[in-house]
């Protein structure tokens, strides 16, 4: 009995072990803080009771059931008068038939002029237009953490497009870039603390986890 205690303890510990480091991994590869971890995971269970929430299926109103007629204005099928059907028409005799005369016309050549043809005008062809950047969609309440996000994340997009030239500014700018989307990162988890139901903002997130990990990668590789 106790060497089975013993045992499951162990079992116990290693898992825990086992999760914990896989946490440190996770947060290691998008170069979150534990705090950072600790508000996505409260987002994500958030959004999950919102979701069920919703999923609830609503009461539906019960529908008054119709009183029926009472037996004195129902009405007899039978009581009510048939139309009467219209008189047969008497047959008629047929007329004998006759032959009618042919009447022949005479044949008039006539003379087809040609005819010259309209030019057509080409058509139009319409030149289509660069489609307008997509506004956010998030409350009131968090429009101006998002647009201090946004401006961080745009400075982070111009610093990783730098580092694609694969120069002596490599380094700094791969750097930047990281600085700066963890900047963003930061302000966008605190605006879904305030609107967790924006896709947009989900979206975004995800884009600038993506952006750090590329960073992460490509400073390995070099």
């Amino acid at each position: 009995m106790k060497s089975t205690i013993i045992f499951l303890v162990i079992l116990f510990l290693i898992a825990v072990a086992g999760i914990g480091w896989g946490v440190y991994e996770f947060q290691d590869a998008r170069g979150m803080k534990t705090s950072q971890t600790v508000a996505l995971v409260k987002s994500y269970l958030a959004r999950l009771a919102a979701e069920r929430r919703a999923r609830k299926p609503k009461p539906v109103p019960e529908t008054p059931l119709v009183a029926e007629k009472p037996p004195e204005l129902r009405r007899d099928r039978d009581s009510e008068p048939k139309p009467e059907e219209p008189p047969e028409e008497a047959e008629q005799p047929e007329k004998p038939l006759t032959a009618e005369p042919t009447v022949v016309t005479p044949v008039v050549k006539t003379t087809v002029t040609p005819t010259e043809e309209a030019p057509v005008a080409p058509p139009k062809t319409e030149l289509r237009r660069a489609p307008k950047p997509e506004k956010p969609k998030v409350k009131p309440e968090a429009q101006d953490l998002v647009d201090q996000g946004n401006k961080h994340y745009d400075q982070g997009i111009v610093h990783l497009q730098n580092t694609f030239k694969k120069d002596s500014t490599f380094d700094k700018e791969n750097t930047l870039a990281i600085e700066k989307f963890r900047q963003a990162m930061a302000k966008y988890l605190d605006a879904e603390k305030i609107d967790g139901e924006s896709l947009w903002l989900r979206n975004r997130i995800r884009e600038t986890n993506s952006n750090i990990v590329t960073c992460r990668k490509q400073a390995r590789r070099k």
